[in-house]
């Protein structure tokens, strides 16, 4: 029995979704290629056995990995365990740092394949230590912000610039679209792929959905996760009126909205990429706020506002994350034409700034020559 050829780490929603399209496209350059890893049911749906769901690790904050500290080690020293026992050519790991980069660590010394980071720790915005550990344990990092090539190269590790992910599924969306004309204003709110971010944020949602349907006679959607089992939007206090609306749905549903609430996140920048006005909020619990707070490093959260280095879109995070200024915000883009058209020049100009920069190879490409070396 052959070696496992690519076995691949995704913690998350995104990375499934990311992972997966990797996935599909090694398969089309290399038809025969096996996967195993962790993931979701989109990394299934693309081919992979998984070994378990990302589910069984994926925690937000520093107090919830805490709590949740034993059964992760049970599941990190499994994975280990497995990797070195079959010894897959390739291991690809995609974002989820923590988790991800331990794996690189504990793997490094015995295992004769190669390490390959996809889409790497924004060490940029926090955890810059994480530089030392991704030098040490991994042979090629593939990212997906520019700045982020030139910053590895002057570190001295093995990058490749391949692309963000989101700009060709936006690209091949938005073609012959055409946004519909709403008879009233459409708001989406979007509060995260995970339950702890939900029950922390949907609540001040649902106070302000509330006032944008009965004051401002808005529609408003709610775009639901795969990853939120669908009993506990019950437990909030949502208005009847609100629709809920399936995350696969979620480039018709942005696109054709007024406005979108969104958490921080991968959603900031598709809801950038599909032109349609937003503002980014986030609630954290007091100690991960306060963590989280001491170790970044940049002026902003929301990624437009990072890459353009400057506030595009507004950011409401702990106690200015509140109905008040959402529906400030809403009336701003809404009332006000010059302020929406200068948000929308502004996403113009982040698509501008990913077409300046040429992709030698894709991220399957690179997985798929690294397989044969």
């Amino acid at each position: 029995m052959k070696n496992t050829d690519v076995f691949v780490i995704a913690g998350e929603a995104s990375g499934d979704l990311h992972a997966s399209s990797l996935i599909k496209e090694l398969k089309l350059i290399s038809k025969d290629v096996s996967v195993e890893g962790i993931g979701g049911s989109l990394l299934i749906e693309a081919g992979a056995k998984l070994i378990f769901n990302y589910s069984e690790v994926n925690f937000v904050g520093f107090k919830e990995i805490a709590e949740n500290y034993a059964g992760i080690k049970k599941k990190l020293k499994y994975t280990r365990d497995y990797i070195l026992q079959t010894q897959p050519k390739t291991v690809v790991l995609v974002d989820f740092p923590g988790f991800n980069l331990r794996i690189a660590k504990e793997i490094r010394k015995s295992f004769s394949g190669k390490i390959i980071y996809y889409i790497t720790p924004q060490v940029w915005a926090w955890h810059r230590s994480r530089v030392r550990q991704i030098r040490k344990y991994i042979d090629k990092c593939l990212v997906i912000f520019p700045f982020e090539k030139k910053l590895f190269d002057n570190e001295g590790i093995d990058s490749a610039y391949v692309g963000h992910p989101l700009i060709k599924p936006v690209t091949d969306f938005l073609l012959n679209k055409e946004k519909k004309m709403n008879p009233m204003p459409v708001v989406t709110l979007m509060p995260g792929s995970r339950i702890q971010e939900v029950r922390r944020i949907l609540p001040v949602l649902c106070e302000t959905s509330k006032e944008l349907i009965e004051k401002y006679q808005c529609k408003v959607n709610l775009l639901c996760s795969e990853n939120i089992p669908s009993g506990i939007f019950d437990e909030f206090d949502l208005h009847p009126s609100v629709e809920k609306i399936d995350s696969s749905l979620n480039y018709e549903t942005i696109y054709n909205s007024d406005f979108v609430i969104t958490k921080f996140g991968t959603s900031t920048l598709e809801c950038a990429l599909l032109e349609t006005p937003f503002c980014a909020v986030y609630k954290a619990g007091s100690f991960n706020y306060l963590l989280g707070k001491m170790m970044i490093r940049t002026d902003f959260v929301a990624l437009v506002n990072i890459i353009l280095e400057k506030e595009v879109v507004k950011e409401f995070i702990q106690k200015d994350f509140c109905k008040e200024n959402i529906i400030g915000e809403f009336l701003n883009v809404m009332n006000d034409n010059k302020y929406r058209n200068i948000m929308l020049s502004e996403f113009i100009l982040l698509k501008n700034y990913f077409d300046n920069f040429e992709i030698g190879q894709s991220a399957a490409q690179i997985v798929s020559g690294m397989l044969n070396t």
